[in-house]
């Protein structure tokens, strides 16, 4: 159960500001009744407002998916849910605090190391621990290989590949991240292939404990045992004469480097801390009318997004017109040298800039905000006429092909296939099974979109057709020559119903090949990562000539924990 991590806190932590975020609104109600003082949002967590560096300790149980989320700020990467999850969670602990998630192997195992090196260079992997594919078979009725993993923040965002990032082998040759390769002792099981469900030929791989004495919580708290870490206290760094400053934990829902009003006083949003603001009387003033002006700015912005009345409309720019009109005719234009003075921190005096236009003379004139609708609202599409605009909403809406989303918006037409199905079978479409008609949609609605999209042999699931389609864009992209190799494997498997479209899969692919780039055309630079030491040192010794009596070993080691 969820609630068991607030639950089993420690005594020091149990005084903790509490937040939480559930997706499931009957467990999110039931949170709030058994932690009333816990900040508990029911929400997906893309939907969450939490600033970056501000929480000390993310613990969760990581949701995994073949499917993407909705968050501007991490589309450009691609992660699937759990990699979204994982990137975020980091994002937004403080430095120098902790992440510990349980996530499935193929965040550690996976051939891509993207959402490795993304948290590599954001936080040190200070242990993990893999458990046995029947840990959570008990309470979840599930078989399934997970790991531990405990990350520790960075102080800032460093370019490094450690061993981690990338796989190695174990004793029988089971490829495995390089941290269980050499630690062994960290996995509660051994590695094997999964033959019970895949067959003799499967490479999946699965940890394994046939031990009938093993009790996982005595392996467990042995292997978290070999995890050494500290976390310090966080600690604003200041100088004598912040000392004095009054710092107060940060409100979540006040953006970053904005003014705030907390209990009457003044304050400056920094990170995860708030910090008091001591300034002139009439300073004070002006920001504390700002900030009112910029609160009506952005409800006035935020109600046309979501689309409203223009009774609504008027009345928010009636009270936008009369805060602005006090606030000019008592410290003039926003964009005055004083008021620029008194809100140039604050990260929405541009946006509040934009409430004001001046003319060619230097006149200041309100901005249309005032008296007319400026913001579209967001249309929700109900129906498309073509299955290519389908595919482009889908694309818009969430990131990523989302077949069943598209059959809800666009109805392919199966009167032939019906027609057929009923002249074979002799019954009428009334007696057609639902799951026939919504598979024959499916197969029409791929078809007319041939080429556009194509299904993705490594997220391929026959139990569901709906997940592992991807973009032209995205699947003729990366690394194609080993998605053809795959291709292949699966094409000429005859035995597997999707075999002639994974021919078609070969056929794209095979077009977009690059070509091998000769030994002679790679510039290697010296202190080129992936080139061994003993690489260099015998380079010199064959460019210098060097004779063996002059040749010698010096090595400089440095206190990794003290190095600044």
């Amino acid at each position: 159960m969820p609630f068991d991590f607030f639950g089993s806190m420690p005594a020091p932590m149990q005084r903790s500001k509490l937040y939480w975020v559930e997706l499931d609104s009957i467990s999110g109600r039931i949170a709030k009744q058994l932690y009333q003082n816990a900040n508990i949002s029911i929400t997906g967590f893309e939907n969450t407002t939490y600033p970056d560096n501000f929480f000390d300790v993310v613990v969760g149980n990581v949701p995994f998916g073949d499917y993407k989320v909705f968050d501007p700020k991490y589309n450009k990467y691609n992660f699937r849910i759990h990699d979204y999850f994982l990137a975020k969670a980091l994002d937004q602990v403080r430095p120098g605090g902790m992440v510990a998630v349980i996530t499935t192997k193929g965040t550690l195992d996976k051939a891509n190391p993207a959402i490795r090196k993304y948290l590599a260079e954001r936080a040190e992997l200070v242990g993990a621990v893999r458990l046995p594919n029947t840990a959570f078979k008990d309470n979840a009725g599930t078989e399934v290989t997970a790991d531990i993993l405990f990350l520790q923040k960075r102080e800032r965002k460093i370019d490094i590949e450690p061993d981690w990032v990338h796989l190695g082998v174990t004793e029988n040759g089971i490829a495995v991240n390089s941290y269980f390769a050499e630690h062994p002792e960290m996995m509660l099981g051994s590695m094997e292939y999964d033959t019970r469900i895949y067959g003799q030929d499967s490479r999946y791989t699965v940890c394994v404990n046939n031990d009938e004495n093993f009790n996982m919580y005595e392996a467990l708290n042995k292997a978290i045992g070999n995890i050494k870490a500290q976390m310090t206290d966080f600690e604003r760094v200041a100088d004598e004469a912040e000392q004095t400053e009054e710092v107060i934990p940060a409100d979540p829902d006040v953006r970053n480097y904005t003014y705030t009003f907390f209990e009457g006083k003044l304050y400056y949003r920094e990170n995860s801390e708030m910090v008091r603001k001591e300034v002139s009387k009439t300073a004070e003033e002006r920001i504390r009318c700002l900030d009112e002006i910029r609160t009506i700015t952005r409800e006035l912005i935020d109600i046309q997004m979501e689309g409203c009345s223009e009774e609504e409309l008027s009345d928010k720019q009636r009270l936008l017109n009369e805060k602005y009109d006090s606030f000019a005719k008592q410290y003039g234009a926003i964009t005055s040298k004083a008021n620029r003075a008194a809100f140039r921190d604050d990260s929405d005096y541009p946006l509040l800039c934009s409430l004001e236009e001046v003319n060619e003379d230097g006149q200041v004139k309100k901005a249309d905000m005032f008296y007319k609708q400026t913001i579209k609202a967001k249309t929700v599409i109900e129906r498309v006429e073509t299955a290519v605009e389908a595919l482009n909403v889908s694309v818009n809406e969430f990131g990523y092909v989302n077949l069943a989303y598209m059959l809800s918006i666009y109805e392919p037409d199966i009167t032939d296939e019906l027609e057929k199905l009923k002249n074979r079978s002799n019954d009428s479409s009334e007696q057609i099974p639902v799951e026939t008609i919504a598979q024959l949609k499916r197969t029409a609605l791929t078809k007319e979109l041939e080429g556009l999209i194509f299904l993705n042999p490594d997220r391929y699931n026959e139990n569901n057709p709906d997940i592992g389609w991807e973009t032209a864009d995205e699947y003729l992209s990366g690394n194609v020559r080993d998605k053809l190799r795959v291709a292949k494997a699966m094409a000429a498997d005859t035995d597997n119903p999707q075999a002639e479209r994974f021919a078609g899969n070969v056929a794209a692919l095979e077009k977009v090949q690059p070509e091998w780039i000769e030994a002679s055309d790679i510039d290697v630079k010296i202190g080129t990562t992936w080139i061994e030491p003993l690489d260099y040192e015998q380079f010199i010794y064959e460019l210098l000539n060097t004779p063996r009596r002059a040749r010698a070993v010096r090595s400089q080691f440095y206190n990794t924990g003290t190095l600044k």
